[in-house]
């Protein structure tokens, strides 16, 4: 599954509440989903790179909006 979400919005959530609590988001919207785990270090150098979400029954692809 995928779906876009504006980059500076993201880094703030993270920048203000931490790795977990963006995690915690998805679960919330996705519970089926079952997130364990995020690709964290490439997606905050810059928006050129995309953020997974992994989870148990499947995984989550964010891009960004331009």
């Amino acid at each position: 599954m995928d779906l876009k979400m504006e980059y500076k919005h993201a880094k703030n959530i993270v920048n203000n509440h931490g790795w977990g609590y963006f995690l915690n988001c998805f679960q919330q919207i996705y519970p089926d989903r079952h997130f364990y785990g995020c690709s964290q270090s490439r997606y905050f150098v810059g928006s050129e790179y995309i953020c997974k979400l992994k989870g148990k029954n499947g995984d989550l692809i964010v891009g960004w909006f331009k």
